[in-house]
């Protein structure tokens, strides 16, 4: 763009023709002929002298400065990106002034996208980067707390050798911090030190505090003794650091001596003492804590409501139930007597702000470790009776040690209180709720839940659903499972396991094709099923006697990329036993050893279960005794081995084998059952032994074992035998 040099009235265009630097007079009405001509300055901001020619000025690149500082001041980017846009277009230098002005006014939006379009055109225009725009992204970082982009700007300052300023790195100290990037935070401090620039206390502390919220005192100490090394001051922010990383690495010897240090250079401030009082905590039983309690109040610092927090989390660390409750006591007096007007809500109630988060979630705490509930229920009482009423987030921890005790009752009683004072309950409020009716075994309470929150507006959340859909699973409600199934299927917010309880619910049901669907619904969404959903398919068909469809699912696993372990030969054996097809279970037994599976005993009692239904005595023998041969610590013949064992033999009319296992039984101390005692009961009734089957319905009753409803067909059966017997003699 030209420079405009100032024209007389005469050379314009027209009777009065203006010129581009002729403006109106500040005071002539509007439309009036009153001028007046800007004094042309230098672009140094001097005036011209008099005695030499005049130097052309454009006065069009002032306004357009001063356009963008007014945009970077009102926080407007898109302004800026249009005046610089303009610019552009005209053919005007923009220099890095104007840029770093536009960059600036992207800190306020925190509009990361324009700036880098910004950074593009300087890139474009020739235009270095400059440290004034480095701070000003920096800040824009800060703000929309983007560490990577952090990261890369310090590196890029170094790259371009701007020299990394202590500003630019005390945002990125406290950035890195607040992400746990601790590391990163001393990698910046000692890039400060290679390029030589002078160390800033306020950059050091962001340091310490990033190492001292990862609970690194090592870190911190060695930045302390660096900042001394380089002849700084450490202020009480520097020691608060320290204190915080003591209290994390649970040191607090080391925090004392910090404390007398900071008292030798200057008095520490609250947030000082309430850092040194967490620090302390429970060591020697709170005396420490107390200590430094009482000593601040003699240096004539008042306690803040994070003061009390800390030492009534001490308290409770320490089991010391009662001096918490009296520190709660002293901490809302003063409460109350700071301004008790200003703290009156709604109905004249009592409204303790936000500050009691602190106060009454350690105090909740505190009870809670000390599973003082009834404490605890005391306090809400009596913070009910006085109409003091919390914050949302002191009601929702007071609700979560209700939780943990699975006192549902007492968490539906705080939620109607929260309604009744006219608060409106969060998500997690009805997490915690429905977590503890299902804690406390009520299902039923947990599906109201979900009417009181679109009482407020809000629709369940993804871990609510999958919560009641695995409770519903386990209670085997599968219809209504299967309808909220439907319900999340379309949200896509099932998660793994709900879909594996859905499939075993739906599976012991006797719904074996729905369980199927579900398990295509998992294969569709590429996660890779468990084996034991295709072994509780596998059961489930061979129950309802649909062998070829468990056949069909037992060759799936190999087709899904997996291989049948023990557990699904033991699934397809026991659907041959339910197919009384004892051979083709045979035939899957041997095919497993061939693969290199061992049998454990699940694997055996599935075999002896297909012989026992197929009344195959000799083969179930010949099982047994190979069992028994090659049976070790781990795999042996348990009691239901015997069982089963005692029925074959029962079936097969060889009694003597069946008692000798009966005794076996007793001599190595296996739990006796009622399938045990029916099992040789039956035999005895079927070969005509009715009193050696009362007998054994008398030891039954010795031994406290109740009798099932086969025992007493069984017994009707043996009585009716006796009396016949009677008459016939």
């Amino acid at each position: 763009m030209a420079c405009n040099v100032p024209r007389s009235r005469k050379s314009g265009v027209g009777p009065r023709a203006r010129s581009p630097l002729m403006l109106p007079h500040p005071h002539g009405p509007p439309g009036c002929g009153s001028l007046r001509r800007p004094t042309p300055r230098m672009c140094c901001g001097a005036k011209p002298s008099r005695g030499g020619p005049k130097r052309h000025h454009n006065v069009g690149m002032d306004v357009a400065r001063a356009t963008l500082r007014a945009c970077e001041w009102r926080g407007d980017d898109a302004g800026a990106q249009s005046q610089v846009a303009k610019m552009r277009l005209r053919g005007d230098r923009v220099d890095e002034g104007c840029y770093e002005s536009a960059i600036g006014s992207c800190v306020k939006p925190r509009n990361a996208a324009m700036a880098k379009t910004l950074l593009q055109w300087m890139q474009d225009d020739g235009v270095p980067l400059r440290a004034g725009a480095c701070r000003r992204l920096a800040a824009l970082h800060a703000r929309r707390k983007d560490d990577v982009e952090m990261m890369e700007l310090v590196k890029t300052m170094r790259k371009e050798r701007l020299g990394l300023e202590p500003a630019v790195a005390t945002r990125a100290c406290t950035l890195l911090g607040k992400k746990q990037r601790w590391k990163d935070g001393l990698h910046v401090m000692e890039w400060l030190e290679e390029d030589g620039v002078e160390m800033d206390l306020r950059a050091y502390n962001a340091a310490m505090d990033a190492c001292a919220r990862a609970g690194r005192l090592d870190a911190c100490l060695m930045l302390l003794r660096r900042l001394k090394e380089a002849e700084l001051k450490p202020d009480k922010y520097t020691y608060t650091g320290v204190f915080h990383a003591a209290a994390e690495a649970k040191c607090p010897e080391i925090a004392m001596e910090c404390l007398q240090e900071l008292k030798e250079n200057e008095l520490p401030d609250v947030h000082a003492y309430t850092a040194m009082v967490e620090a302390c905590g429970p060591a020697e039983d709170g005396k420490m804590a107390q200590a430094v309690w009482e000593e601040m109040k003699l240096a004539g610092v008042f306690p803040s409501s994070r003061t009390y927090a800390c030492m009534i989390q001490a308290c409770g660390a320490c089991g010391n139930v009662l001096q918490a409750v009296r520190y709660f006591r002293e901490w809302k007096a003063h409460l109350m007597m700071e301004d008790p007007e200003l703290k009156k809500g709604p109905k004249s109630r009592l409204w303790l702000g936000k500050s009691s988060n602190y106060v009454v979630s350690a105090l909740v705490g505190a009870l809670g470790m000390c599973q003082a509930v009834q404490a605890l229920h005391d306090l809400v009482i009596t913070l009910k009776e006085e109409k003091i009423v919390l914050d949302i987030v002191a009601y929702n921890h007071v609700m979560e040690v209700y939780s943990r005790h699975g006192d549902w009752k007492a968490c539906t009683s705080l939620l109607d209180t929260i309604e009744t004072y006219g608060l409106t309950p969060e998500l997690l409020t009805f997490e915690i709720l429905v977590k503890a009716c299902l804690k406390a075994g009520e299902l039923d309470n947990a599906l109201l839940v979900e009417k009181r929150m679109k009482k407020h507006g809000m629709q369940p959340s993804k871990k609510l659903y999958n919560w009641i859909s695995q409770a519903l699973c386990k209670e085997g409600r599968c219809t209504h499972a299967m309808q909220l199934y439907g319900t999340m299927k379309a949200k896509d917010w099932v998660e793994y396991r709900t879909y594996h309880d859905l499939i075993k619910a739906l599976a012991k049901a006797g719904f074996p094709f729905k369980a199927e669907e579900v398990l295509s619904a998992v294969r569709a969404k590429g996660m890779v099923p468990e084996t034991v959903s295709y072994v509780l398919l596998i059961e489930s068909f061979g129950k309802i006697g649909l062998f070829k469809e468990a056949l069909r699912i037992f060759y799936g696993i190999s087709k899904a990329g997996n291989r049948p372990d023990t557990a699904s030969y033991a699934a397809i054996i026991r659907a041959c036993g339910y197919a009384r097809n004892v051979w083709r279970a045979h035939s899957f037994f041997q095919e497993m050893q061939s693969e290199g599976l061992k049998p454990n005993t699940f694997t055996w009692n599935a075999m002896l279960t297909a012989c026992s239904r197929s009344n195959e005595c000799d083969l179930a023998e010949d099982l047994y005794k190979a069992f028994q041969a090659c049976s070790t610590p781990q795999v042996k013949p348990n009691f239901w081995t015997y069982n089963l064992m005692i029925n074959i033999y029962g079936k097969g009319g060889r009694l003597k084998e069946a008692r000798s296992l009966f005794r076996l039984m007793e001599d190595q101390g296996l739990p006796f059952d009622a399938a045990t005692f029916n099992a040789l009961m039956n035999a005895y009734v079927v070969h005509g032994q009715p009193g050696e089957a009362r007998n054994l319905y008398d030891m039954m009753s010795d031994r406290n074992i109740a009798p099932t409803a086969p025992t007493r067909t069984i017994m009707e059966r043996a009585d009716r035998m006796l009396q016949s017997s009677v008459r016939e003699a």
